[in-house]
């Protein structure tokens, strides 16, 4: 079966990135798949993410993916490529195209390159663009194959428009389990440092927990825009002791492990694979059910506590009986520990395999 995998820039630092390296280090044993990786562009000479040796990589452009996302730039770079991509899919065929993200399905499109053999995987929740470009996708993914989304509220929305939705979740890898101890006295929470994620609203939050229980501390890892407005809000909220902008590490399992419980405040996900990431090292999570991932990931009063999207006395409620109750954190833990198992990279491969099955009779 001959498959490719075609997105915009394999050699970025990112979440579709790292999920795609998990995917291709674990289907590059199939030997029943021929696996093409075509990137659009390559702003890096190698990649950030480990990719697997053995599989073919094209380059359709050796140009940087730059600019800003949404700007004109952009949206120029995305058109002079149409050329290159109409030119390899003509002299390249494929049984199934996984397209990452609707940007790329859309430039398959206006290549002329044949919609039944392309699979839309879909990275964000469906209300993520506006309602023109929901429009033009909604009318481009009904020439689809079919389309994968990672989460069952975004099965529901795209059921009422398409016959062939699958939900796939992001895979894991679980062979560096742990159980924390959850004793650290110690909050995490692990993202780009942008609006969506909300860290404003964390810091809010952590400003009154601080005032109850001073010893606590709270880590943010990541990288962002908002790392000066971030910092200039721990300073004006006089936090500087005990909450830590910490950058990227390689080692964030470890950091998980050394916490006691873990905080998500996004304004939206489209799914929140750290999360999954979170309760592979035993820790329970405290997030709001935005939309969408944490309301498939978190057993509200299972292995977490799920509350109200962006209900600030809500989630600073939950984060307080986290810390006031070691026993709920280690039962809630341990039921962390145990459900990630439907998230595990082969229980993951699976699914995709099911998928393939189903497209080629």
């Amino acid at each position: 079966m001959k498959i490719c995998y075609f997105y915009t820039d394999i050699t970025l630092k990112g979440g579709i990135e790292r999920v795609m390296s998990l995917l291709l280090s674990s289907q590059s044993k199939d030997t029943d798949l021929h696996i093409t990786v075509v990137s659009q562009y390559k702003t890096f000479e190698i990649p950030y993410y480990s990719f697997p040796q053995g599989l073919n990589y094209v380059f359709l452009s050796k140009d940087p993916y730059s600019g800003r996302p949404g700007s004109f730039h952009r949206l120029k770079l995305m058109f002079l490529n149409i050329f290159r991509i109409v030119r390899f899919f003509h002299k390249n065929e494929f049984d199934i195209i996984l397209s990452q993200a609707f940007p790329n399905v859309f430039m398959l499109f206006i290549s002329g390159v044949d919609m039944e053999k392309v699979v839309a995987v879909e990275h964000v929740f469906y209300g993520y663009y506006n309602k023109f470009v929901r429009t033009l996708r909604n009318m481009i993914y009904k020439k689809s194959a079919a389309v994968v989304v990672l989460t069952n509220n975004d099965k529901e929305y795209f059921s009422r428009y398409f016959s062939q939705v699958y939900v796939i979740p992001n895979p894991v890898v679980l062979s560096s389990r742990r159980h924390s101890l959850l004793e650290d006295g110690r909050i995490i929470s692990v993202g780009r440092l942008e609006h969506q994620k909300g860290y404003d609203i964390l810091l809010r939050i952590f400003a009154k927990i601080h005032a109850v229980y001073p010893t606590w501390t709270l880590d943010i890892y990541g990288e962002g825009n908002y790392e000066n407005f971030l910092r200039q809000e721990i300073e004006h909220l006089g936090l500087s002791d005990i909450v830590s902008l910490c950058g990227t590490t390689e080692r964030v399992l470890d950091e998980m492990f050394h916490s006691s419980f873990y905080v998500m405040s996004s304004r939206f996900e489209g799914f929140g694979m750290v999360l999954v990431e979170a309760m592979s090292q035993g820790l329970p999570c405290v997030s709001f059910n935005c939309p969408n991932g944490p309301s498939d990931i978190i057993i509200d009063g299972k292995n977490g506590i799920l509350v109200e999207n962006q209900n600030e006395e809500a989630l600073y409620a939950a984060m307080i009986k986290m810390i006031e109750n070691r026993e709920l954190r280690i039962s809630m833990g341990k039921n962390a520990y145990d459900s990630v198992y439907r998230y595990d990279i082969n229980t993951v491969i699976g699914y995709w395999k099911n998928l393939y099955s189903l497209l080629i009779k």
